[in-house]
């Protein structure tokens, strides 16, 4: 190891990018490009140039498993009007493969027979062809999964690697079509992103803009919290002069 809400398919408006002669291969015509941010307000982003995530961190105190926002693509040609190349997709497939050595063979068994390593979600829409992209948001590791890693993962700043492999699944012109099998890293922690609790709430300056996390819980980034004054309650995100009644 290292130091350092559910199946949800909120589907942003098809757009198409620039057409191009593109091959209509069955094996490339689906691409998941990468995992992408969402706006600044939570909102869909179906700009493939903007910021997106390599890699991915979750926090097994987050209230939530692991949701992944992609930018998926049908680059099937339209040369051949006979034929439509709408892509009709109807879910995603999900494998996990924790870093080595974590789990016991029988906590792997276990885990395997609860479905937390390999399962669908199902969702629908479609994507248009020529360059259409559409963005997709689904949970690729449950909270059951993050609380049985919880239980067992230091608070030192240790993350547990964690391999995920996603096929969106779908119909196109009659017949079944998977997109190619997307790998993206998720490392897990107990911890790191709940740490910065800013103090008391009233000490906080007026205009301060406060650490606001993730759209999808506490992944990816840290969240400011603070301490109301009167209850005790932390507040996150962090408000000057937050009151807990």
């Amino acid at each position: 190891m290292q130091r350092c809400k559910l199946a949800l398919a909120l589907l942003a408006t098809t757009t198409l990018l620039a057409s191009a002669c593109v091959s209509s291969d069955e094996d490339t015509s689906i691409l998941i490009l990468q995992n992408q941010l969402p706006t600044a307000e939570c909102g869909p982003q179906t700009d493939p140039s903007a910021p997106f995530l390599p890699r991915g961190l979750v926090d097994t105190n987050s209230p939530n498993g692991y949701v992944l926002s992609p930018i998926v693509q049908n680059s099937a040609s339209t040369v051949d009007s006979t034929v439509s190349q709408l892509y009709l997709f109807e879910g995603a497939d999900i494998d996990l493969t924790p870093q080595s050595g974590f789990f016991s063979e029988e906590q792997l068994a276990a885990l395997n027979a609860d479905n937390q390593l390999s399962f669908s979600q199902r969702f629908s829409g479609i994507i248009m062809p020529d360059g259409g992209v559409t963005m997709m948001i689904f949970e690729i590791m449950s909270k059951s999964l993050l609380d049985t890693i919880g239980a067992t993962l230091p608070t030192d700043g240790t993350v547990l690697q964690v391999k995920a492999e996603i096929q969106v699944f779908g119909q196109m012109h009659g017949g079944g079509l998977k997109s190619q099998k997307f790998t993206y890293w998720v490392d897990v922690c107990n911890g790191c992103l709940t740490a910065n609790n800013l103090g008391s709430c009233s000490a906080i300056p007026t205009g301060f803009v406060a650490g606001q996390g993730s759209c999808f819980g506490l992944q990816d980034a840290e969240l400011d919290c603070c301490t109301d004054d009167d209850t005790g309650a932390v507040i996150c995100p962090a408000t000057a002069g937050s009151t807990g009644s």
